[in-house]
């Protein structure tokens, strides 16, 4: 049996998996949303809103969003995912985020600010080295 509360670190596993089982096999995604959200609110009580975990559950979140067509919601997870990655400095996943948030924006109907993103992210691939990324990645619109 698994600790259940959220504070401890076996309470914070067990949210995680939880999240990533609702999103994989349940019919509809969304109710991980909910764990997800239990999951940011004990990462949050321990002060641990600027580790790349906290950024890593933006972005499931804005996909799951953006899934569901609320790209809004989307955007404001991929916005704060996108700054706790600046912040830690952490390579990879600001560009993961800049493109989802590039590809939402555009969704949204927001051109100019999509181009932004897009070529931020595109620059953040030719930057790393990562030319697969850079030719698989949207172009701005």
């Amino acid at each position: 049996m698994y600790d259940q509360n959220p504070r401890s670190a076996r309470g914070l596993e067990a949210l995680e998996g939880l999240a990533c089982v609702a999103r994989r096999f349940l019919p509809e995604p969304s109710f991980a949303l909910g764990y997800y959200a239990e999951w940011r609110l004990a990462l949050a009580e321990r002060g641990w809103t600027k580790r790349p975990t906290m950024g890593q559950l933006h972005n499931a979140m804005g996909i799951i969003e953006w899934e569901r067509g609320r790209y809004d919601q989307a955007r404001e997870h991929y916005q704060e995912g996108l700054k706790v990655f600046r912040d830690l400095g952490t390579p990879p996943m600001p560009r993961s985020c800049s493109r989802s948030l590039g590809v939402t924006l555009d969704a949204m109907g927001r051109r100019v600010e999509a181009r932004r993103c897009l070529e931020e992210a595109c620059d953040l691939h030719r930057a790393s080295g990562d030319r697969v990324a850079e030719r698989e990645a949207p172009r701005a619109p």
